[in-house]
């Protein structure tokens, strides 16, 4: 079972565009954050090569965060789907486990979510052909860069803001208290900025980082520009440990919405007395016969 929803979710935004406009979206962004100064992503790109390891894998620990928005898209609608669309009922009478059907809506849009940040990658390539470049600022092309950036910050951020946005959803089926979660966290995260920059502990600050964009600044303040054009990082150090601990929070965060989920519907308390008070008040029908 759990098989066919996954396969039921991704199939269901591969066939729809919003995917392709989100996939866009971030290809403009990293395209033109590339190709021109004017547009920045994470900072200047200073002396290094324009589509440098460096360069790669800071638009994707970045637009992880630019991207929540379009993640809490993807994940709401595939929680709330079933309920906003009066289909739970016929989907809930059948007999499904709940993990089956759960962790099939989450792993199947937690992907799907995941796939506009390959815009970064497509932009970052697009913008390498482009005219007028000049070919001192560019380096050859290191696809190992663009794996790494996507399974170190990218997807990791995207199944523990999916976990985040996932849990709110099916607790309280609501769209708009996802996005209000989502965006209370940007909010925090912005606010903490400056509260983890003045730790003494630099170490922790870059553990508390959900996004691990901190956390790739700590391990690559000291590296020169010729090491920004040749090197990347890995699940190594700092920032496997954050990695492991953010992941292991959103897979928390998961396990108990599992836990508190319910295949009944929530019902109003002021609609169910009125439905009470409905049926205490109908008349009785009298049969009579002739």
């Amino acid at each position: 079972m759990f098989g066919a929803f996954f396969r039921f979710e991704l199939w269901y935004w591969l066939r729809g565009f919003m995917l392709y406009v989100f996939l866009l979206i971030n290809a403009v962004l990293a395209f033109s954050a590339t190709y021109s100064d004017n547009v920045r992503i994470g900072g200047s790109l200073d002396n290094a090569y324009r589509n440098a390891p460096h360069v790669i894998q800071t638009f994707y620990a970045v637009m992880g965060l630019v991207c929540c928005l379009m993640t809490t898209a993807f994940v709401n609608s595939a929680a709330t789907r079933d309920f906003s669309c009066q289909t739970s009922g016929l989907i809930f009478c059948k007999p499904i486990g709940r993990l089956s059907y759960l962790l099939g809506r989450f792993f199947g849009a937690t992907l799907t979510a995941s796939l506009p940040l390959l815009g970064v990658s497509l932009g970052i390539i697009l913008a390498g052909w482009g005219p007028g470049n000049d070919p001192e600022r560019w380096g050859s092309i290191s696809w190992s860069a663009h794996l790494w950036g996507y399974l170190v910050f990218g997807l990791p951020n995207t199944v523990f803001l999916g976990a985040l946005i996932f849990a709110l959803a099916t607790l309280f089926r609501s769209t708009i208290v996802s996005f209000l979660g989502v965006i209370l966290l940007m909010v925090g995260y912005s606010v903490s900025a400056s509260l983890l920059t003045d730790l003494d502990n630099q170490r922790l600050a870059g553990l508390l980082d959900p996004f691990g964009i901190r956390t790739f600044g700590l391990e690559s303040r000291y590296w020169t520009v010729a090491e920004k054009n040749a090197q990347y990082v890995t699940l190594t150090g700092l920032l496997l440990w954050n990695r492991v601990i953010w992941l292991g929070a959103g897979l928390l965060i998961l396990a108990v919405s599992c836990w508190r989920f319910s295949f009944s519907e929530r019902v109003s308390r002021g609609r169910s007395a009125a439905d009470l008070g409905s049926r205490r008040t109908r008349p009785r029908r009298r049969w009579t016969t002739a």
